[in-house]
């Protein structure tokens, strides 16, 4: 039986979950009928946000196996999510002790430059994306719509979940409203 890797992108300010978390649910439940007869696992770099969404919501099936993607180096990458004991970090620990397989990947100049390899890597190695976004360009030229995409134009499948960003030059996050955790599917099989 041959592995499907899900790779997971989006973006990380995100408020009105719910229905992303349901939106999350129906492009898994997508994938794995697309896919009968192959096991499945999540590509992600856990960041906050839609990738945790999507990461969670696939992990509480039985199928469930983790790809964490570590883009820089370790103790800068833990330091990212906060402080030692604080919730997103003990979050973190959480999923890392779920993974089949941690990729380190050697860091760059630079945080942001290694983040978008990181992103890069997940575009190159997935065989499906789950995009958790509003469907925009990005407010950064390395964000969400530049994997979304590389990974159209290698030809591969994104199942799209609706979710709002967040206001620009802001940390203030916003809904799509009806629209939030719609599911939009783009070239699977």
């Amino acid at each position: 039986m041959s592995t499907i890797r899900i790779g997971v992108t989006g973006h990380r300010i995100i408020t009105d979950v719910e229905p992303i978390w349901r939106g999350a649910e129906e492009a898994l439940d997508l994938i794995r009928a697309a896919y009968p007869g192959h096991s499945l696992m999540v590509v992600s770099s856990l960041r906050k946000g839609g990738d945790r969404i999507v990461v969670e919501t696939f992990l509480i099936r039985s199928y469930a196996q983790l790809t964490i993607v570590v883009p820089i180096e370790e103790s800068v990458f833990l330091g990212n999510f906060g402080i030692e004991g604080s919730t997103s970090r003990i979050h973190y620990g959480a999923l890392l002790r779920r993974a089949v397989e941690v990729v380190h990947l050697p860091g760059c100049q630079s945080q942001e430059e290694s983040y978008r390899r990181g992103k890069e890597y997940i575009a190159d190695h997935c065989d499906v994306l789950i995009a958790v976004w509003d469907g925009r360009s990005d407010q950064d030229i390395d964000g969400t719509s530049a994997i979304v995409e590389r990974v159209l134009g290698q030809g591969k499948p994104v199942v799209e979940v609706r979710a709002g960003n967040r206001k620009p030059g802001t940390q203030e996050s916003t809904s799509l409203g009806s629209a939030q955790g719609q599911v939009i599917m783009k070239g699977l099989p």
